[in-house]
């Protein structure tokens, strides 16, 4: 099989999962602006890096990057 018919089946099976447990996409969809809330507002201020630009400079990639991961590492690809 080729990487783009692989592809094709994975992006099936999970949006097939999207129609079976709705959650999902909510839960996927909240979390990552609740986490930006809580570390940004909430330990924002108590994090001290040394960078110009402060914590958020690193917080907004991580956050971002997260979802992806957890993707990659639930098709076992991490």
């Amino acid at each position: 099989m080729s990487f783009v018919s692989d592809s094709w089946i994975i992006t099936k099976r999970q949006l097939l999962q999207l129609t079976r447990v709705p959650e999902v996409l909510i839960f996927s969809t909240i979390q990552p602006v609740m986490f930006v809330l809580l570390f940004r507002y909430v330990f924002g201020g108590s994090i001290q890096t040394g960078q110009p630009g402060g914590y958020v400079q690193l917080l907004m990639p991580g956050i971002l990057c997260r979802p992806l991961h957890s993707r990659l590492r639930e098709l076992h690809l991490v």
